[in-house]
């Protein structure tokens, strides 16, 4: 079971946010990808379950790919990054309905103690459905 990571390579908050995330979890554990369509083939055929996914779209453009995508992601829970605070952004990131979002203005600390938590609870959720 791997965690799905969608972050373009030229996203700073990448780091930010894998960080953290590999304190919680190996990083063999966490699916990488940096396209809207690699996500959508890790989607489309997927190998294995993946408990949740976090999505770090770099500009509203990269948004509205995703939220194209938007149906393959209704089965996993999310964690979305807003690439920006306006209005349009904040309802169009809606439509993916995550169950997290964060901002960019966010203190790194922040980043890390919400990864854990939810990382810990979504993680020992899933072990108990087998």
């Amino acid at each position: 079971m791997k965690i799905l990571f969608f972050c373009p390579e030229t996203e700073p908050h990448g780091e930010l946010i894998l960080t953290p995330l590999s304190h919680v979890l190996p990083r063999e554990r966490i699916e990488r990808c940096g396209t809207v369509d690699g996500l959508s083939a890790i989607l489309k055929h997927p190998s294995e379950r993946h408990p949740f996914a976090i999505l770090i779209p770099h500009t509203s453009d990269q948004l509205h790919e995703l939220v194209s995508i938007g149906e393959r992601l209704f089965t996993i829970r999310s964690i979305l990054l807003l690439p920006d605070e306006s209005k349009e952004t904040i309802s169009l990131s809606h439509l993916l309905r995550p169950r997290i979002l964060l901002s960019q203005h966010m203190n790194p600390i922040d980043y890390e103690i919400i990864l854990q938590n939810v990382c810990k609870k979504w993680l020992y959720y899933e072990y108990q459905q087998y």
